[in-house]
């Protein structure tokens, strides 16, 4: 038996142990895997994202849902996917936030029709927050590189793997699915 085989015996032993509800087997994957998550975590993001934190959502996942794994061979893909949602995920929130405070700081000084823009902004933001949350990941992705992290259409192609018409295909249904979820919003509110 060679080396790498017998690296991926022990993996698909711990990945079927876990699906059984085996502690052990959950213990022996994130002791394969937690530190090249973390060093994978710090790499997609910038440094102020708490990795420690994304880590534990991603371990939360895994415990939640490896009995949805078809294939032990499929975990390292399916492990580093899910690592990569919730970085980017954490990481958007966190620009959001911080995009917001420099915008609300901006204005503090000016006149009360301008607070009252401010206070519309704001809660258009908490609406669009609410509502990427409902829209399917793959949209969500699209929508937050090309307008939050200010990509062009080749670099998110680049990120997502995929070609350039489907990332636009994407972002035009990205867009329809958000505005949809935001009006959905809006009129139950009303």
């Amino acid at each position: 038996m060679t080396l790498d085989s017998i690296q991926q015996l022990r993996l698909s032993l711990a990945v079927l142990r876990a699906q059984l509800g085996d502690q052990a087997g959950f213990d022996e994957l994130w002791e394969m895997y937690n530190l090249r998550l973390s060093c994978f975590v710090r790499l997609i993001t910038n440094p102020t994202v708490e990795v420690d934190d994304v880590l534990q959502d991603v371990w939360l996942v895994v415990c939640q849902r490896i009995g949805t794994l078809r294939s032990p061979a499929a975990f390292p893909a399916w492990l580093y996917s899910v690592a990569r949602h919730r970085a980017y995920r954490t990481h958007s929130r966190r620009v959001r936030d911080e995009k917001l405070m420099q915008k609300l700081n901006q204005g503090t000084l000016q006149s009360p029709d301008s607070v009252t823009q401010e206070h519309m902004l704001l809660e258009d933001v908490a609406l669009m927050r609410k509502c990427l949350d409902q829209i399917p990941p793959q949209h969500r992705e699209v929508l937050l590189l090309r307008f939050l992290e200010d990509m062009s259409y080749q670099e998110i192609a680049d990120v997502i793997r995929c070609s350039l018409g489907t990332v636009r295909s994407r972002i035009h249904y990205a867009k329809a699915a958000l505005l949809k979820a935001m009006e959905r919003k809006r009129y139950e509110h009303q």
